[in-house]
């Protein structure tokens, strides 16, 4: 039972295919589909964590922003469709959001 046990948890841990994990500032786990990294709004978010964090060497990818910043992004390339939509439809941050 102990092994399966931990075989089920590495998995969870594991994104699925065309996947990958990126976590928040406040330690939210998200789960992103490649298909965001044509987003250029999101290109942008990985390059300010390489700035703020530098590149992860056998660690998740740690963003600058707190969860909420995050799923409202998410929501926003959901609901836009493209990455050209996604710029044009972006908001200010709240105050003392840490993202862009």
């Amino acid at each position: 039972m102990i092994g399966s046990e931990r075989k089920r948890k590495r998995i969870s841990l594991v994104a699925d295919k065309g996947h990958f994990v990126v976590y928040t500032a406040d330690q939210s786990r998200f789960v992103v589909p490649l298909k965001y990294l044509k987003s250029q709004v999101f290109r942008e978010l990985l390059e300010l964590a390489k700035q703020e964090y530098g590149l992860p060497r056998n660690g998740p990818i740690t963003v600058p922003c707190e969860a909420l910043c995050m799923e409202n992004m998410i929501m926003l390339i959901q609901d836009c469709g493209s990455a050209t939509n996604l710029e044009t439809s972006l908001c200010k941050p709240t105050a003392g959001s840490r993202c862009f």
